[in-house]
């Protein structure tokens, strides 16, 4: 459902003849849909599920690499490049597609496996995936040597921080999560609950129980971090499949593997955490409440105006 409407009342009078009320009671009853209709059409334009006005522009958020990232990084570091394509000059520039890219590098590097490619994020146009390290580095060769339709074709080694703003959590924390699920010790999933909060796990220190960890990591805004929160966690889907006699094992795993409805709502679990804030490296140096106070803006206004006079007053007497 997009959003939510109002059910129309009914305008058709009873077999007992109540129709004949009054001249009165029909012009409230009109009154009541009218007002039933105007509502209804406010709530479909304004309690629209999903409306964009009603989502936020943009949102900051940590996310810690998985060691699965890690084995994909080492593959895409020795066997990916990134393909550009720079105009040359004629104009209009000549339509270049990657099968034009294609049939150019492989004769050139002797390639007969085939690369696999796909669509990538700007600056790059392209993401050529070889099979062998070799055909990788041979082809980074022809980097900007490359013509394809006029246009120069332009090779690059990808690496992870491609497309990546450089930036810092600046503060190293301990802090503790008290009143966690007893099945929760456990490294993925509370690193997942420390980048909701803003930061990054680093290790643990130590154990008060099996519901209090104690825990290192960087976060970015220590101030922010919330004194409690409310731990929602969705009940695992598992689909089993039933012990049934050998005649009709057939029967029950094709039934098994069927594709379940889709539910209306997943059944989740929420638990209350306290976070508490024990240490907290601040390299920074102390700025008073508030940062820079109107004091300090003011005096730093009437002494930039008390250097512009003097210098003013030196350059007059200078020349006259």
């Amino acid at each position: 459902m997009d959003g939510f409407t109002f059910p129309r009342m009914s305008s058709h009078p009873d077999s007992s003849g109540r129709e004949s009320a009054g001249a009165g009671g029909d012009a409230g009853m009109e009154s009541r849909r009218g007002g039933l209709s105007e509502a209804a059409a406010t709530s479909s334009e304004v309690m629209r599920r999903g409306d964009p006005d009603l989502r936020p522009e943009q949102v900051r958020m940590v996310v810690s690499r998985t060691p699965a990232m890690e084995d994909l990084k080492k593959k895409l570091e020795d066997c990916a490049l990134l393909v550009t394509i720079l105009p040359g000059a004629e104009l209009p520039p000549r339509r270049v597609t990657i099968r034009n890219v294609l049939d150019a590098i492989m004769p050139k590097c002797g390639i007969e496996d085939g690369i696999s490619c796909k669509v990538s994020s700007p600056p790059a146009d392209s993401l050529f995936r070889f099979n062998r390290a070799e055909d990788c580095t041979a082809a980074l060769k022809y980097s900007m040597q490359l013509e394809v339709n006029g246009c120069t074709v332009k090779f690059d080694r990808w690496t992870r921080t491609y497309r990546g703003e450089e930036s810092v959590l600046p503060f190293c924390t301990v802090f503790s999560l008290d009143g966690l699920p007893e099945d929760a010790y456990e490294r993925g999933f509370v690193e997942k609950i420390v980048n909701q909060l803003g930061g990054e796990f680093v290790e643990y220190l130590t154990l008060v129980d099996l519901r209090c960890v104690r825990l290192q990591a960087w976060v970015r805004d220590p101030w922010k971090l919330p004194k409690k929160v409310r731990l929602e966690v969705p009940e695992p889907f598992r689909s089993t499949i039933p012990q049934v006699d050998d005649e009709d094992i057939e029967v029950s795993i094709e039934q098994s593997l069927a594709a379940p409805a889709t539910p209306l709502s997943r059944r989740t679990y929420i638990f209350d955490v306290m976070v508490h804030l024990h240490k907290v490296v601040d390299h920074y140096p102390n700025l008073p409440h508030g940062g820079a106070t109107r004091f300090n803006i003011f005096f730093l206004f009437l002494s930039s105006i008390f250097i512009f006079s003097l210098l003013l007053s030196c350059v007059l007497i200078f020349l006259f």
